[in-house]
């Protein structure tokens, strides 16, 4: 990617609500003779309108550059969706991006595939993580447990995060132990923690430790938790548990 069109991509990544930045990038885009410039408005123009679905021209786009558009992102990540012009959701592999480049695109929705969780990877001390991620699943396809916390905060932190889902059934009690609201996740607002094996003492944590002025949904389907602190977290939480 040429120093002109990082340049632009950053620009995007950096104001991801805002339209100006990406159509200041189609009119460069436009100068170059790159359809990208014209993917771009279109989906803009269709976003504006409130329509659903991809338009007959936007797929002709993408089914001719679609490939070369990926290239935003770490080899192997799949499951995209493009949005106003650039890729919004992706699903990646933790070792892309731990091993590979970084993310070049303005992803909102991610899923990071963990299938293992190698020692480096625990010492790994990243640039604070730029992405304006608001929606981010990490599924531990290999159980990783009181760690995994651990790791996301050094990728901290994440300014615009409203969902964090969690598929780790070693995550438990013993990662919500000493988990509190923080800065790492400044604007968390809905918390998943099915399946991740969270018990009464994980419950009472939850409970106890200030997440009941700051979640406006906490979801615990699945998990081992006796009736007593069932109601000891309904108490604390009232409509806004889901377990």
């Amino acid at each position: 990617m040429s120093a002109d069109r990082l340049a632009f991509v950053k620009a995007v990544i950096a104001a991801p609500d805002d339209d100006l930045p990406r159509l200041v990038f189609a009119d460069w885009l436009d100068e170059h003779s790159d359809p990208r410039g014209e993917f771009i408005r279109l989906q803009i123009d269709r976003h504006r309108r409130g329509g659903r679905g991809i338009g007959p021209r936007e797929y002709e786009l993408l089914v001719e550059h679609e490939p070369a558009w990926r290239g935003e992102l770490p080899e192997g990540c799949d499951a995209v969706r493009f949005r106003r012009g650039f890729i919004d959701k992706a699903r990646c592999h933790a070792r892309h991006l731990f091993d590979h480049r970084p993310i070049l695109a303005p992803v909102e929705h991610l899923t990071v595939v963990v299938r293992d969780l190698r020692t480096e990877w625990l010492a790994y001390s990243p640039p604070p993580f730029t992405l304006p991620v608001k929606e981010l699943t990490v599924d531990c396809r290999e159980p990783v447990g009181r760690e995994l916390l651990g790791v996301l905060r050094r990728f901290g932190p994440f300014p615009r995060l409203e969902t964090l889902r969690l598929l780790d059934p070693y995550f438990g009690p013993a990662g919500l132990e000493n988990w509190f609201p923080d800065d790492t996740f400044p604007r968390l607002r809905e918390l998943d923690l099915s399946r991740c094996e969270v018990n009464d003492a994980g419950a009472e944590a939850l409970a106890e430790n200030g997440w009941d002025d700051r979640l406006t949904r906490l979801v615990l389907r699945d998990n081992p938790i006796s009736p007593g602190r069932r109601d000891w977290l309904r108490h604390r939480f009232g409509d806004r548990l889901v377990i």
